[in-house]
């Protein structure tokens, strides 16, 4: 089997202790790998300062995490900028519009991860259906833990994202594409964009094919993500209330942005450089 060409987009911000490990998972599959580090307006706008720094940048080790990380194949480019992202996120992606060099672009953020075995189910899809657009993945969301998991009952399954699914994967036309927006993560191609003839749960789910996501994981992150959100309630009445009084906040509801959502026990495995973080962190597993 050829693998397909893959470039690989992260943004980060304080993306300690995730990003070494989400680069360490994605290098080998990719062509290029642009990292794109730094505060955007909403995160200026609301966020406490000591979430950045005066000129925008982390304030963990993030930015020296991946200016020293090895990279043997000379894959990384880092993409900064002297002060706040004010165009958002839909600015930082259009930094790599020219830069781009292959056919699919492959956005993730330093939380999120895929397993190998589901990275080589990807390749053979590719390969026998060239006519996709884009993947569109359902998502395993981890609440506090790596045992335990939220989103909404589907046929035994959970899945989440702003919805349901998140687009990730995306076909890229040298000469022609754009990025157009961020949210969701989209590209223009010559007949049409990335979500025109794309591939989404309903595919991928009878695949055992996932996006293991991490963004629940650690207090700071959902403190962070509450500001950012304009949710202040959220961090301190649902994600650290869960600990105490967990049925009163499955009955509320726990999805981070309002609405249904409960968790229940995930006894699968993860991507293997989980493995990693956990015994980093003194998590189990």
């Amino acid at each position: 089997m050829t693998e397909p060409t893959l470039d690989f987009i992260t943004i980060v911000l304080n993306g300690e202790p995730f990003i070494s490990h989400c680069i360490s998972q994605y290098y080998k599959y990719a062509h290029k790998i642009f990292l794109i580090e730094g505060a955007d307006n909403r995160t200026h706008d609301h966020v406490s300062k000591e979430f950045f720094t005066e000129d925008g940048h982390s304030t963990d080790n993030t930015r020296e995490i991946i200016h020293s990380f090895p990279d043997p194949d000379k894959k990384i480019t880092i993409i900064e900028k002297d002060g706040f992202w004010t165009g958002g996120k839909d600015e930082m992606f259009s930094k790599t519009n020219d830069l781009i060099s292959s056919p699919w672009v492959f956005e993730v953020d330093c939380d999120e991860f895929y397993k190998d075995e589901d990275m080589v189910k990807i390749f053979d899809i590719i390969n026998e259906y060239p006519q996709i657009t884009g993947f569109c993945f359902p998502w395993r969301n981890f609440w506090h833990n790596l045992h335990t998991i939220y989103g909404w009952e589907n046929k035994g399954t959970f899945k989440c994202d702003w919805g349901e699914a998140g687009w990730r994967l995306l076909k890229w036309e040298l000469g022609v594409s754009k990025w157009t927006t961020h949210r969701p993560p989209t590209v223009s191609l010559s007949n049409g964009n990335s979500q025109t003839l794309a591939w989404g749960p309903a595919h991928l789910l009878p695949r055992d094919i996932f996006t293991y996501h991490y963004s629940d994981l650690l207090p700071k992150q959902n403190l962070i993500k509450s500001q950012y959100y304009e949710i202040p309630q959220w961090y301190e009445n649902i994600f650290m209330k869960w600990l105490t009084h967990k049925e009163e906040v499955e009955a509320y509801g726990i999805y981070p942005l309002g609405g249904s959502g409960r968790t229940m026990e995930y006894r699968g495995t993860h991507p293997s450089e989980i493995y990693s973080l956990a015994k980093k962190l003194g998590m189990e597993i």
